[in-house]
């Protein structure tokens, strides 16, 4: 523990316990320091498992037994379920809220010194995150993995392996709770753990040898990170946003910092800084930390023949970033700064509830081929929706099933997931990408997701009767990254299919 600074005396220290053995581990060894700290064990029930019940009196004793003060938070499990970002995420966020408003209640005395919430992490989940940060294309200056400090939260076990913290247990007796669900390869960190890890360690010749080489990266990513933040700060721009990690990504509410960039000198500067300077502008102003293919994207926007043009990029979970025409800004935006409209079409309710960047056209009857040509950069198609239904332009939200529409025997998947594998949206801006969503009797919510000159559309909301309804999504802002050529993205063997007549791209 005097590795993560803290000295003896009457200060607070919260222990995050789940009951499992890394954080079972943690209370035994820090309860066997002598140097003063008032312990607080602090247990979250997500009331998403059955089990939980068992797994808080198991804790509760636990934290009896070591002389520790017992703090129980219950979750709304069905409300982290369809929250924004995902249910991990929305876990991670109310979990870190919760610990750190326990520590600053504790700390509100007197008597206390300034303390910290100790999380359980150790050697073998480091590797994990730098595995999972690769695969999401992190940016090589931060694949260092998981700090030892970050914050007011701390993580004293990063240099132990999860085998040796469970010898430890063993020696001296002490039982743990297992969750079953760490056992499904359902989430991605889940088959990093049982499927790539058990993989690259034998490929690379044992947990040693793999340990060392992530490591190493660890040593290399630091460095360059350090090089790039001698360079941000030559030039003024945004410091690296050292507390991020207590915040949930895209949360509006997550710092109260610069949201204009000034980008009239980005002309000067190598592609590097630029891409990093971006970087920290997004994740201090909003809290989401952009992958390095959505930075290099945006870069290219930017120095492209036509930088002087606006755009729009999208940033989930509301947030948008945005290239002025008047000025050489880049401006983060919130979805809450603009207003829904809404508006009667014949027998039709029509919403727009979008930030600023696409319009919204929709007329009832006809063909494609009798309206005008569209404009460029838009996708229209036809739908075949009963009377009186309402149609929204909304962004994509947890929870949304999209059928492809290209098959009648298609199955119904994750909107989510379509988005970023077969539209190849950006992984980031997957929630809050432009969807249109009908609210009728007998119909999918989520009906068509739209790219520039492109839909792809749901197989029942094309088949229901003969009213066929035009819709018309134009981008008014061009979107940096995306394809905007009149081309069908290339559809995975799964999805392939017939194509319906009435959902087709604008030129087909």
């Amino acid at each position: 523990m005097a590795i993560c600074g803290m000295d003896a005396g009457p200060r607070p220290l919260v222990l995050c316990v789940s009951g499992g053995s890394d954080s079972v581990a943690l209370l035994l060894l820090v309860s066997q320091e002598k140097y003063g700290w008032h312990l607080h064990v602090l247990h979250f029930n997500h009331g998403l498992r059955p089990e939980s019940a068992s797994e808080e009196s198991f804790v509760e004793g636990l934290a009896l037994s070591a002389d520790a003060k017992f703090h129980l938070r219950r979750a709304d499990g069905a409300r982290l379920k369809s929250a924004a970002g995902g249910m991990q995420a929305a876990a991670r966020a109310w979990r870190r809220q919760e610990a750190l408003q326990l520590l600053e209640s504790l700390e509100g005395s007197a008597a206390s010194g300034s303390g910290a919430v100790l999380l359980a992490h150790h050697a073998d989940d480091q590797v994990e995150t730098q595995l999972l940060k690769l695969l999401r294309g992190g940016h090589l200056a931060r694949l260092s993995g998981m700090n030892l400090m970050e914050g007011r939260f701390a993580r004293p076990l990063l240099g132990i392996r999860k085998q040796e913290l469970q010898a430890f247990l063993k020696s001296v007796g002490q039982e743990w709770k297992e969750d079953a669900s760490n056992q499904e390869p359902v989430y991605q960190r889940n088959r990093i753990r049982l499927q790539l890890v058990p993989l690259l360690t034998e490929l690379i010749g044992g947990e040693d040898a793999l340990h060392g080489r992530f490591e190493a990266l660890a040593e290399q990513s630091e460095q360059l990170s350090s090089m790039l933040d001698d360079a941000c700060k030559e030039v003024g721009g945004p410091s690296f946003p050292e507390s991020f990690g207590e915040h949930e990504a895209g949360a509006a509410e997550a710092q109260e910092v610069q949201r204009v960039l000034d980008i009239s000198s980005f002309g000067q500067l190598s592609e590097m800084v630029r891409q990093e300077l971006l970087w920290r502008f997004v994740a201090t102003g909003c809290g989401n930390m952009l992958s390095y293919p959505a930075v290099r994207a945006i870069a290219a926007g930017l120095a492209s023949k036509n930088s002087s043009e606006p755009f729009t990029w999208p940033l989930g979970s509301g947030w948008q970033l945005r290239k002025l025409a008047a000025k050489p800004e880049l401006v983060l935006s919130h979805k809450e700064e603009s207003e829904e409209e809404a508006w009667i079409v014949e027998d039709l309710r029509v919403r727009r509830n979008f930030t600023p960047g696409l319009s919204l056209r929709v007329s009832r009857d006809g063909t494609l081929e009798s309206h005008s040509e569209a404009a460029e950069n838009s996708c229209r198609f036809l739908l075949d929706l009963p009377l009186n239904a309402t149609v929204v332009l909304r962004g994509a939200k947890p929870g949304d099933r999209f059928c492809p529409g290209l098959s009648s025997r298609a199955r119904a998947i994750k909107l989510t997931y379509f988005l970023h594998r077969e539209m190849k949206v950006p992984r980031e801006a997957r929630y809050g990408w432009p969807v249109i969503a009908i609210q009728a009797p007998k119909l999918p919510e989520v009906v068509a997701a739209v790219l520039p000159s492109f839909a792809a559309g749901d197989f029942s909301a094309t088949n229901f009767s003969r009213s066929p309804v035009l819709v018309e999504v134009a981008w008014t802002e061009p979107w940096p990254g995306l394809a905007t050529e009149k081309s069908q993205p290339e559809l995975s063997a799964v999805s392939r299919g017939p194509e319906p007549n009435s959902l087709r791209p604008t030129n087909p």
